[in-house]
């Protein structure tokens, strides 16, 4: 009887799984840089493939559709990596629930909401663009702008909890307020057609904010 070799099967298994790993970063790195500078409709497939040096068939392979690799990438803005899991699980939003004082909280999701939008705004400007002319992505639009105004309510809410918002303001109202705020159109006005850094549009939030939500 020949002797089985299982750690030879295993090593290419790992291998192969390192090169789909590989194969499937090329492939988001490349639609992330095309996306924001081609636009929806400009970035093809092919183009994709071609960037990430790999042929059209593996992109559709990988992710099934142009709209699907989109919407993956915004995925990964808004949680910053991979991981399975809604953000709202993450352990920066969490943090931010759990602080005991509202201004503490506004501070800590000032600067998160900034990063986070630094990276989605410009892939959220491209479906925007799309969503005019092309119905499925009008829906995901309709679904992307949903899950954050749900981020919203939840730290509004939590927000609520640790005292009187002004003026009697609802929940609802300030989950508003704030998705309005850091929506892609704000962070794209003044960072992009002012010259905003992120230091600036943190501080500014972070004042705004206060003033809005907070009591006097």
């Amino acid at each position: 009887m020949q002797p089985v070799k299982p750690a030879r099967r295993q090593y290419r298994s790992e291998h192969r799984r390192q090169q789909a790993a590989a194969t499937r970063a090329a492939i988001l790195d490349a639609a992330r840089q095309l996306f924001p500078e081609r636009g929806y409709a400009g970035t093809t497939i092919e183009a994709i493939a071609q960037a990430a040096g790999v042929a059209a068939i593996t992109v559709y392979s990988t992710f099934g559709s142009k709209r699907a690799l989109l919407a993956r990438l915004i995925d990964i803005a808004v949680t910053g990596d991979e991981r399975p899991g809604p953000i709202l699980e993450r352990e920066r939003p969490r943090a931010v629930m759990a602080l005991p004082n509202q201004r503490d909280q506004i501070r800590l999701f000032a600067r998160d909401i900034v990063a986070i939008m630094e990276r989605v705004a410009p892939l959220l400007e491209v479906l925007s663009h799309a969503a005019r002319t092309e119905p499925d992505m009008a829906e995901l639009l309709d679904n992307v702008l949903q899950g954050r105004l749900a981020g919203m309510r939840a730290f509004t809410t939590a927000l609520h909890r640790n005292g009187k918002l002004r003026d009697g303001m609802s929940s609802a109202t300030a989950a508003a307020t704030v998705w309005a705020l850091t929506s892609a159109e704000m962070v794209l006005l003044l960072t992009r057609r002012l010259g905003w850094s992120a230091d600036q549009y943190i501080a500014w939030l972070e004042r705004s904010l206060v003033a809005l939500l907070l009591p006097n």
